[in-house]
């Protein structure tokens, strides 16, 4: 088991490397999967909130379907590059998205696992608390999430990718309480290590944070699909959600 440093994600999000590794996140999934979500849930044309936006692939496809949309990313380095696609009703922000807004939203998200990294537990429902502060009455929000249960099948393992002349040696290892993975980066003769640490957040924890704010769950869907949510077999936990 790995001993994560307190705040990885600070540093390891802002990482060249980062998006070299996860780049088969592409931008054909994310309009697909926006896609999915405004016709499934029947979402009207109004303002979003993408909280942790990373680079803004979400964002610019909810835009593109007619939406008002505000991202906003920890990473300095994310919304330097994302700054680049900002147009009328298009906006990024460098933002700690445990911090509400000044504005509410109809939409507000969080996608591809973007919470359960924070060295204090209970910032993960500070998470959730945003949500509940950033939207209108009547607002949905969206929450993309893995499934432990799925992901549980997956470690410990170790695996080798070639990225671009980078190597990557990522080993996975779990315990009761989360997720690790060790990824070893060798670059042009210089190894630099990162780690993540991930919560095991379930989906009865999920709903009971959920009922204590008053948001209501609406859908649950296990891919990016929107197929129906499979306990053991489903790879995402999709929660959507209504004030």
């Amino acid at each position: 088991m790995g001993k994560s440093q307190k705040n990885w994600y600070k540093t390891w999000f802002d990482s060249p490397y980062y998006h070299l590794l996860y780049q088969h996140r592409d931008e054909n999934e994310a309009s697909l999967f926006i896609q999915n979500l405004v016709e499934k849930i029947a979402l009207k044309k109004g303002s979003v909130l993408d909280m942790a936006c990373g680079r803004g692939r979400h964002s610019k496809y909810f835009h593109l379907l007619g939406f008002q949309v505000t991202g906003i990313d920890l990473s300095k380095n994310n919304i330097a590059y994302a700054k680049q696609f900002e147009k009328p009703g298009l906006h990024f922000l460098q933002r700690d998205m445990l911090i509400p807004m000044e504005d509410n939203f109809d939409v507000v998200t969080n996608l591809f696992t973007s919470m359960g990294y924070f060295p204090n537990a209970s910032d993960n429902w500070k998470v959730i608390q945003a949500m509940h502060s950033n939207l209108k009455l009547g607002g949905y929000g969206i929450i993309d999430f893995l499934n432990i249960n799925y992901a549980e099948k997956l470690f410990p393992s170790e695996e080798i990718k070639i990225l671009d002349g980078v190597k990557f040696t990522i080993s996975k290892t779990l315990d009761q309480d989360f997720f690790y993975k060790n990824i070893k980066v060798e670059d042009n003769g210089k190894v630099y290590e990162f780690e993540e640490k991930l919560k095991k957040i379930t989906k009865r924890d999920f709903e009971e944070c959920l009922k204590k704010v008053e948001l209501e769950i609406t859908h649950v869907f296990g891919d990016h699909d929107l197929s129906a949510f499979h306990s053991t077999n489903s790879k995402r936990l999709i929660l959507v959600f209504k004030k």
